[in-house]
Formats: C-alpha cells, structure tokens, sequence
C-alpha cells in the first residue's frame, strides 16, 4: 500500500495486477474494500489468475498471456513484483517485452537451514530470473548479502522491511490496558501473549499453544490474530490439551494496534521469515519479543537484550522464555529497547529509499 501511495504522489498513474479470487489470505470483504479503496485513488485494478504454487502449471500459463496481454496494452514505464511465483512470471513478461522491473523479494523461500527441496525448487529459478531484473530488493541483511555475490541483477538494494506505520502503535489509547484485556475475553490479571499472522504451517502457532499447555497456568493467555488454513487445526489443539478457555483465535483484524495495547508480551514463533513486520509493530508499541531463531528476526531480535530467542521446534524453550518474561522489569527493559530500535523498520525511512529505486528505475 506503501509502494501504491508514494509512487501517486510522485506523479504515476498506477496499476495493480492481482488474483483477487483468492481468498487464502485475505477474506471477500476485504478484498472488495482494497478494490474500493484503488478506485478511490483512481487505481486501475487487474485480475491476474497468479497461485502461490509453482506446481499449479495451468495457472503459471494463465498468468503469463493474461501479464504478457496487459503490459503490451498499457505500455508500462517499469512494474515492480512481489511474491516468487507472480514475480518470476512478471519478470519473464517484462523480459519478453522489454520493460524495466523491480522485484522486491520478501525473504528467499532459501536460506541458511533451508530444507534442500527450496533450494533445488527456488534457487535456479531466481538465480535464472535475476539476470532479467533490473532492481532487485531484499528486506534482510542474509538475503541481501546472497543476492550481492550470487545474483546478476542490474541493482541490488537493501530496505529494511516494507516500513512500519510507528506512529500508530505509539498513540496512546484512551482505555488502559485493563480494559482492552475485557474487550478481548481475557482476564484483567491474565499475562496476554499476542500474535498476529496468518494461520498456516510456516507461522508455527502451534508451539506456543503447546508450551502454555506445559505451564498449567489458568493466568496465561494467548490471543492471535489472522486467518488461514490452520484455523481447524490451531482449535482443536487446544481443545485437546485443555486450555480453550486460555487461547484466542480473533481472526482478521483492523484494530491491531489495540490489541497489542492490552498485550503483554509479542510472540513471533515462525519457523521462516522474510523480516517479520509483526514483530516490527509489537516493539513499536513497546512489547518484549519472544521469537523463534529465524533468518527475519536476527535483523532485529538480539536474545537477552530485547527478546527471547528460541528454537522454533522446542517447547520447552517457548516455556522457559514465557516463564522468564512473567518478570514485569524484565519486560519492561525489552519493551523500552524495542521503541528505540523499532525506529529503524520506519515507513518514512523505507519510503525515502524506494523513492530513490523507482528515481534510478526511471532513468536506467
């Protein structure tokens, strides 16, 4: 949104081509609110039948002609691609047409510890698709350094993240945080865990449901909001180990900056990420970190100073930095280290250089 709303300031009549049948991720409602909000900003909007998955042949084919028909119509001066499948799509129509494009690549599905299948499945296919990229973008210090010796992109940046809105999770509410713990069905003496993500494997809720359950502790409650998949999954977990009562799936929310103001503590237990801008918005408004040891976080988690680092797969280590944060001067201490180095993740530093990419993609 970011991206759509600097390059309109900066003069550009902008598109957006996207599936926006899929429904995975983001409900109907808020797909025909995004749509709305595009009009409004006389966004042109254009359905584009891109899958998440590289195995889904008929869609990869179906993408390519309806991409390869849209920029031979519009004429584009450069598009910018996120996401792997519609970006290596979108590079091979630009390619194919002789159009400048930007790719911002929101953590390589390879990594350091990456099962092997990533990097046989995933590498050759970026490694192929970065000679036909004229600037490429990486969110994490791993992925840029890659990207810089292995890649043959015409330009390699870093931006720290897609830039978080701050100021939002500064703001200081009228109710206390009490009184959000109400609102959310929590106990007002409760320790509120929150994360905030789409339910789906990679996000590795599940370990942290299972280390509350080892705490037999009626006082700890966990909130997490988003959708996907693992919904079913994730409530029945918790049923079988007896703590419903405790967990709280509040699916998609608008109002995230209040729930981490009725929060405690932030958990990002993902197993991989590209940054993890969730986390960013949970040290911006003042939350200690508990995180799983994941390329995204080493960006900005460091363990003992302003979070907890743990093992994605360990229970035991999700129990003990639980128990170890019950401790308010220790959240404190992180809380207000997270405020200061939040600063870093802002959208008006992430915004200052894209304008500087889209200036030097203008003139390549």
């Amino acid at each position: 949104m970011e991206n759509i709303r600097l390059l309109l300031a900066m003069g550009y009549e902008v598109h957006v081509a996207c599936n926006f049948y899929d429904t995975s991720v983001w409900s109907k409602e808020k797909i025909s609110e995004f749509i709305s909000r595009m009009k409004a900003l006389k966004v042109h909007c254009h359905q584009i039948g891109f899958s998440r998955s590289p195995g889904d042949v008929k869609s990869l084919f179906q993408s390519f002609r309806q991409m390869d028909s849209l920029v031979k119509k519009e004429g584009f001066q450069f598009v910018h691609c996120h996401t792997p499948v519609a970006a290596a799509v979108g590079r091979v129509v630009c390619h194919r047409n002789h159009m400048k494009v930007i790719y911002t690549a929101h953590g390589f599905h390879f990594y350091s510890g990456a099962p092997l299948k990533n990097w046989l499945l995933y590498y050759p296919v970026e490694w192929l698709c970065s000679w036909w990229t004229d600037v490429l973008i990486t969110i994490n210090r791993e992925d840029y350094s890659r990207a810089k010796k292995g890649f043959h992109a015409g330009q390699v940046c870093y931006i720290p993240g897609v830039g978080a809105d701050i100021s939002r999770f500064k703001i200081k509410l009228e109710y206390q945080k009490e009184n959000g713990k109400k609102e959310l069905g929590v106990p007002e003496d409760a320790l509120l865990l929150v994360s905030v993500g789409e339910l789906n494997l990679n996000k590795n809720h599940q370990v942290v449901i299972r280390a509350i359950a080892k705490l037999n502790d009626e006082k700890i409650h966990y909130v997490i909001a988003g959708k996907g998949s693992e919904y079913g999954n994730l409530k029945n977990l918790s049923e079988e180990l007896g703590i419903t009562s405790q967990i709280h799936l509040l699916g998609y929310r608008n109002d995230i900056e209040k729930i981490y103001a009725a929060s405690d503590i932030c958990v990002f237990p993902s197993i991989r990420e590209g940054l993890g801008l969730a986390a960013i918005e949970g040290m911006a408004a003042g939350l200690p970190l508990i995180v799983s040891d994941n390329r995204g976080a080493h960006d900005f988690a460091v363990n003992m100073k302003n979070a907890l680092v743990c093992n994605p797969q360990s229970v035991s280590e999700f129990v003990n930095a639980i128990v170890a944060l019950k401790d308010r001067n220790m959240r404190a201490k992180f809380g207000e280290r997270n405020l200061v180095i939040s600063e870093k993740f802002s959208m008006d530093k992430t915004n200052k250089k894209m304008k500087r990419i889209y200036l030097l993609c203008s003139k390549i």
